[in-house]
């Protein structure tokens, strides 16, 4: 289980944890992809709404949460919560390192990785005259 804990102001809580909430798992839900039998819902141009945030919103304890399992095909594998104090948490369970590639998006980091091509580009063929 990957978490990361990124402080925020108390004073911006009651205006921002609702929208980084949904920020947070809009990110998790682009990057989800279906696991075993749940493809038969998986829909590739499929978009996060505000009703699914709004649909698995609690309120526990002072602390607001979203916890979303299969969603739409996807496995998202994510709870986020935000508690009154200002303590942002991002969970993911069998996600890798994923929140914090989220959570570096979000601080305007661009994630660099390496691709591969397949065939690398050929030297133009010398002509047997020269």
């Amino acid at each position: 289980m990957a978490a990361d804990h990124v402080p925020c102001a108390p004073d911006d809580v009651p205006w921002a944890a609702v929208p980084l909430i949904y920020v947070v798992s809009a990110l998790s839900f682009m990057d989800a992809r279906p696991r075993g039998s749940s493809d038969i819902d998986f829909f590739a141009e499929d978009e996060w709404r505000v009703a699914d945030v709004l649909l698995r919103l609690q309120l526990e304890g002072g602390t607001l949460v979203l916890d979303a399992d299969y969603i739409r095909g996807r496995m998202m594998k994510t709870t986020v919560s935000i508690e009154s104090n200002g303590k942002f948490v991002v969970e993911t369970r069998n996600r890798h390192e994923m929140a914090l590639r989220w959570l570096n998006a979000i601080k305007g980091k661009k994630h660099i990785r390496l691709l591969a091509y397949p065939h690398a580009p050929s030297e133009p063929e010398k002509s047997s005259s020269e």
